[in-house]
């Protein structure tokens, strides 16, 4: 395109360059909507929220500490680029920074708890509601630290069921033939009697 000698040539090439930037502003936007859309200036920014999937409000059993525990973490951004940061707590303890779902370490025996936080890209905390668990020895199915008679008691509960019964305890199934709560599982219970935690 030649431009000498034409009066009007600098104002046409302005409207070119502001169109070509208005053309760039509009294909930024078609190729990366959801970060217009999770601006720090948009009012209808959907609220947040954090929780833990696992691990549950249960005991788990181990026969040695430390202990693996798959921590799997929900939250409701549409993906975690909107996240600057995250990262657990266990029983109150310095936070611990994780790139999403891990694998943490149970030092101990006993009752924990886990909370995890969050930063969202704008510099909001975020945190879920503390779980509860516990760890345990093998056989200590009442999570107290110790294989005793109330562990007994609750394999005789168990005896002969199977997953589809009302009694049926998977912490008590602790020997092959899996599926059923039977001689093997309670012979098993009794070579752990007196254990504790």
């Amino acid at each position: 395109m030649e431009l000498s000698g034409n009066e009007n040539g600098g104002n046409t090439l302005k409207r070119i360059i502001a169109l070509e930037a208005v053309f760039m502003m509009l294909m930024a936007a078609l190729i990366f909507p959801s970060f217009a859309a999770f601006s720090p200036t948009d009012a209808q920014r959907p609220a947040f929220s954090i929780g833990i999937v696992s691990p549950e409000n249960r005991t788990y059993i181990s026969e040695s500490v430390p202990a693996n525990l798959s921590l799997e973490v929900q939250h409701s951004l549409p993906r975690t680029e909107f996240l600057s940061w995250i990262g657990y707590s266990i029983d109150g303890a310095e936070n611990v920074t994780v790139e999403g779902n891990t694998t943490i370490p149970i030092t101990s025996y006993g009752s924990h708890s886990i909370t995890v936080y969050a930063t969202d890209v704008n510099g909001t905390d975020y945190a879920s509601d503390t779980l509860h668990f516990t760890l345990t020895i093998p056989g200590d199915f009442n999570g107290n630290g110790q294989v005793d008679i109330p562990d007994v008691v609750l394999a005789a509960m168990a005896f002969e069921a199977t997953p589809s019964d009302p009694n049926w305890n998977p912490d008590v199934d602790l020997a092959p033939v899996f599926g059923r709560i039977d001689i093997f599982d309670l012979a098993t219970l009794v070579s752990y009697y007196g254990n504790s935690a």
